[in-house]
């Protein structure tokens, strides 16, 4: 027992290093993971958005606005949303 409990130990140390804490405010923009990458063909979207969080409804959980009228098709978990980063070119550096 105590090879299980050791094995968990190294695993949980070794999840953690590469972990790294996420948090959305409410207006932040964010893509959306679109489904299991294992079932779509090559040209799908891998992700959707930018769409605007709107509310906070766990620590882990938010409404995003996504165009669809079900409201149990806006909840995402924060492991399905990617953050909206914009990247700027300066033309001086091409």
């Amino acid at each position: 027992m105590w090879k299980l409990v050791q094995a968990h130990e190294i695993n949980e140390e070794r999840y953690d290093q590469r972990r790294a804490e996420v948090s959305f405010e409410i207006g932040d923009k964010i893509y959306v993971e679109n489904g299991n990458k294992l079932n779509h063909s090559k040209l799908n979207e891998i992700r959707i958005g930018p769409f605007p969080v709107e509310k906070k409804v766990l620590e882990t959980v938010f409404e995003v606005n996504v165009g669809r009228n079900k409201p149990d098709h806006r909840l995402y978990h924060v492991s399905k949303m990617i953050p909206f980063r914009v990247i700027r070119i300066d033309e001086s550096d091409c």
